[in-house]
């Protein structure tokens, strides 16, 4: 045990506490989520969120409906040039779900209100353009901010889509992938062809396939109190397979046993629901000849399919970005300090599960996307009340940034919160050992 010395010169401590870019004018009515970030090359910093909730009807600014619910929509664009010390509102967006990325010089935010809906900016984000629409089909999707992939050909962007369940009130979400031509105006809503749906989870991975594998995180509550009670014993799961927030990342090592020389294989990361910690999704997608992209398993060792991944935080949704500079990919996530509480022991404080612990928020790196060493603990809140998650990476010269959802989380506004807060790492690639 060390001995001697200040704590905070070698105890492992958060290195990168975060700033606001905005906070909820009523955290009562408006909730935040959804965040997104990008890093232009001159040092601006641009970032995109949602806002939801009763109280969005109330907002100045330009606002939408999503048709289903009939909620109110209205999406926030803020812009740093000092490395977010300060931040300016720029635009409002009249859609949810918003995906920010950059090609070239131009920035693009993608998301949904029943259609996808696209709008770009070629001034760094100080002006957009109006919103494009198109539809796939008639079906409803959902996308959740995450890395957008640019290969020298082409840009890939993972959606969700919502089909039904064997059970009408339960519904399964299955991958679909988005590709459009590298060099055309991604506004454009002829730019972007889709791959058709994949597998939901429990098509992938049927229940039986995960029986006696990994750890179960906890027992079922020994309480049958209502689940709205509100006392722990009553937070029982739902016990439905899913996946959700999904990425595509390329394998670019040539060293690699995964990689393909052709450029035809990607692969699917995503968050996956089956109450166990610390596992991801992952499927092989490929390409044919005539371009159409296919889903499955990867085969491994002995001719075993892989649909699960070892993955710090992979049961919560995650952020993961390759840095071509240090060959490395780098995977912001919410780690579980705690999952084998009894239900009818864990504290009030917690939300739902154990495994959905978001107090904390870290930051690993790996070179092969499988292997997977600690970085740097980020931030953390408070409290078990006070989150730090949806985390959204993006690398801007020799600094990471980050930007998250913060604060308390308002039950059933699906982990939305009244902060949106900036975090920095200068010199992150200093953190590799």
């Amino acid at each position: 045990m060390r001995t001697g010395g200040v704590p905070t010169e070698w105890k492992v401590i958060p290195i990168a506490p975060g700033g606001d870019v905005f906070k909820s004018p009523d955290p009562e009515d408006v909730f935040l989520g959804s965040p997104s970030i990008a890093a232009l090359p001159g040092g601006r910093i641009v970032v995109s969120f949602d806002t939801t909730g009763p109280g969005v009807k109330h907002l100045p600014g330009t606002k939408g409906r999503e048709p289903v619910s009939g909620h109110w929509l209205q999406g926030k664009v803020f812009v740093s040039g000092d490395k977010g010390k300060t931040w300016t509102c720029k635009t409002d967006f009249p859609f949810h779900q918003a995906q920010l990325f950059r090609i070239g010089n131009t920035l693009y935010l993608m998301g949904l209100a029943g259609s996808f809906r696209i709008m770009r900016s070629v001034d760094g984000g100080d002006t957009w353009s109006k919103p494009a629409e198109f539809a796939l089909d008639d079906g409803e999707y959902a996308i959740t901010p995450s890395s957008v992939l640019c290969t020298d050909e082409y840009v890939y962007l993972a959606v969700m889509k919502w089909v039904a369940g064997k059970e009408k009130e339960k519904r399964s979400l299955v991958p679909v992938i988005l590709r459009a031509r590298q060099g055309v105006d991604l506004a454009n809503r002829k730019a972007w062809t889709s791959s058709e749906p994949g597998k939901s989870f429990q098509e992938f991975v049927p229940p039986q396939c995960l029986q006696q594998f990994g750890i179960q995180i906890s027992p079922e509550p020994v309480s049958e109190l209502p689940k709205t009670s509100g006392k722990p014993g009553a937070r029982r799961p739902d016990g439905r397979l899913n996946w959700d927030a999904p990425h595509l990342v390329e394998i670019v090592d040539p060293n690699h046993s995964w990689r393909d020389a052709r450029r035809r294989t990607l692969y699917l990361l995503a968050e996956v629901r089956t109450q166990r910690r610390n596992l991801a999704a992952i499927a092989r997608v490929v390409e044919d000849e005539a371009g159409k992209m296919v889903m499955d398993a990867e085969t491994v060792v002995g001719s075993i399919k892989t649909a699960l991944i070892a993955m710090p935080g992979g049961h919560l949704k995650f952020d993961v970005i390759y840095d071509g500079t240090s060959k490395l990919y780098w995977l912001a996530c919410n780690p579980c300090p705690d999952t084998m509480t009894r239900f009818d022991k864990s504290s009030a404080a917690r939300s739902s599960q154990p495994r959905d612990d978001r107090q904390q928020l870290h930051l690993y790196y790996s070179r092969n996307l499988v292997d997977w060493c600690f970085a740097a603990w980020m931030d953390s809140g408070s409290s078990a009340k006070d989150w730090r998650h949806f985390c959204s990476l993006a690398i801007g010269g020799s600094d990471l940034y980050a930007v998250c959802c913060s604060g308390s989380a308002k039950p059933g506004t699906r982990g939305y919160t009244d902060r949106i807060t900036f975090h920095c790492i200068p010199a992150f690639r200093e953190l590799v050992y």
